[in-house]
Formats: structure tokens, C-alpha cells, sequence
């Protein structure tokens, strides 16, 4: 049974990663940090190693530095998970990263991945996730399609706005599709359930936390079409979910404060 070493600092994507590895029949061992990936590289070889491009102490291209100077590991297959960090996306490309998958994978590109690099075709397999590693913001760029099981909701939104990111995010849950419109990295519009603006972001994030699953893909858009987007939204992305996790806490607040006093409160209208 082929070996995979996943590094990943990530508790939710680990997961979701280690549940396709082992159903697609991989033997997986895990790692949270670039240390402990190489501790375990001591004592036990793997097949092919996946990292993210950050973990808790070092980036992907340094880890993958480290195995390849190492003649007991340097020929190893590696595979690095990008994402949207064009950084390290070009790092990757420049020190010829065996497979390199930038924006967001689904698991079965992810897969499709891992079977390339154990079946010898590192090359060939890399040479065209390499040529996208620095996505421009051009007419045509590819759409970027993922799970929300690897990345929530909150967290592919600001990865959008921290990349300066133009085009649609849709979403797709079981109550049906959202849309996030994004200029620049700004959220400026936002639809679902019926709503718009930022009461229908509110709701797509909640639902998309309710249910942990759902699938989404990133539509960029050209540079003629910015300034063009529907504006409903005039709050940042960080700002929208710090609110949102604000109301949350809040909730959770009033369910204590009443839940106990009820008790009281019927005690004192008895008497």
C-alpha cells in the first residue's frame, strides 16, 4: 500500500485531505508542522510527501529544500498545495517543485496529483499547474474550483481579499446557490436566500458553517469589468466576520443569561 505524508498545521483540511488519501487506498501519515514531517522522514519513508504552502515553522519550498538535500529523501515525490499564496506559487515553479496545485483543488484534481507523481510523471504533471502559479488578473484567467471541506467559507473569502482578488464566488449548498461579487479584493455584493448585500453574507456564511460541506468556484473577472460590479456591501470581509462572530458569542450570551433565570422569573410571577 503506497505511503503519503501530509503536512498540514490545519486540523480541518488535514482532515479532509487524510479521508480522500485513505479512501483512494493510501496509507497516510500526518505531520502539523515542517519539523515533525522531517523527524518522521527518520523513520519512516513514504511514497510521496503533500504539504501545504504554510505550516506552523517553515514554508513548503523550504521543506521541500530541506528533503531534497537529504540523500535519503531527495528523491522523494513532493507535491505542494499553493493555494492562492502567489509567493510561494512562484517560489515552488522556480525550484521545480515536483507537482505543484495552485487556487483551490478539489479532491479530485488532488488525487488525479498524488496517482501522477506515484506513477512517474512528476515532470509532465507539473509543467502545467507551474505555468499558473502567479494567476494574473487578465481576461479568460481560469476559475478556481474547490470543496468547502478543505476551505470554509470565512476563511476562502479572505483568502479572495487578501489576494486583491476581481470576479464571482459562488457557492453551493443544499438550501441552495450564494454569490460574492469581489473587486480587488473588496466585497462589494453579495446574494443569497432571497437577500442582498451584507444580511445575505451573514446568512451564507452561517449556512455554509451549519452544514461543513458544499462546493464553490471563483469566476475571476477582466480588468475592463472593474468599477462595473453591483455594490450592496461597503464593509471589509474581516470586519463582516468579526460581526458575525460578535452575534454569535452574543446568542450564546442570552441563551445563559435566560435559560437559568427562567426558572426564577416563573417562581416570582407564581407568587
Amino acid at each position: 500500500m503506497p505511503k503519503v505524508l501530509l503536512v498540514d498545521p490545519e486540523p480541518d483540511s488535514r482532515g479532509a485531505f487524510e479521508r480522500a488519501l485513505r479512501g483512494d487506498g493510501y496509507e497516510v501519515s500526518v505531520a502539523a508542522s515542517g519539523s515533525f514531517a522531517l523527524t518522521q522522514l527518520e523513520w519512516d519513508r513514504p511514497h510521496v510527501i503533500v504539504t501545504q504552502a504554510r505550516v506552523d515553522d517553515m514554508d513548503g519550498c523550504e521543506l521541500f529544500g530541506l528533503v531534497r538535500s537529504d540523500p535519503k529523501t531527495g528523491d522523494i515525490p513532493f507535491l505542494l498545495l499553493a493555494g492562492l499564496d502567489r509567493h510561494i506559487a512562484a517560489q515552488a515553479a522556480a525550484h521545480h517543485v515536483d507537482r505543484l496545485c495552485t487556487g483551490h483543488v478539489s479532491m479530485r484534481v488532488f488525487l488525479e496529483g498524488v496517482r501522477a507523481l506515484l506513477a512517474g510523471e512528476a515532470g509532465a504533471g507539473a509543467s502545467a499547474p507551474a505555468a499558473n502559479a502567479a494567476p494574473p488578473a487578465e481576461p479568460h484567467a481560469q476559475a478556481m474550483r474547490g470543496t468547502l471541506e478543505v476551505m470554509d467559507l470565512p476563511a476562502l473569502a479572505q483568502a479572495i481579499a487578501m489576494g486583491g482578488k476581481t470576479g464571482r464566488l459562488t457557492v453551493t449548498l443544499a438550501p441552495g446557490a450564494g454569490v460574492l461579487e469581489f473587486e480587488n479584493g473588496q466585497l462589494v455584493h453579495a446574494e443569497f436566500g432571497g437577500e442582498s448585500g451584507e444580511q445575505a453574507f451573514t446568512d451564507l456564511v452561517c449556512a455554509s458553517q451549519v452544514e461543513g460541506a458544499g462546493d464553490f468556484c471563483f469566476s475571476p473577472v477582466s480588468r475592463e469589468q472593474t468599477g462595473k460590479l453591483p455594490r450592496t456591501v461597503n464593509r471589509s470581509v474581516d470586519r463582516l466576520l468579526l460581526r458575525i462572530a460578535a452575534g454569535i458569542d452574543e446568542g450564546r450570551a442570552a441563551l445563559e443569561t435566560i435559560e437559568p433565570a427562567a426558572p426564577g422569573r416563573a417562581a416570582k410571577g407564581r407568587a
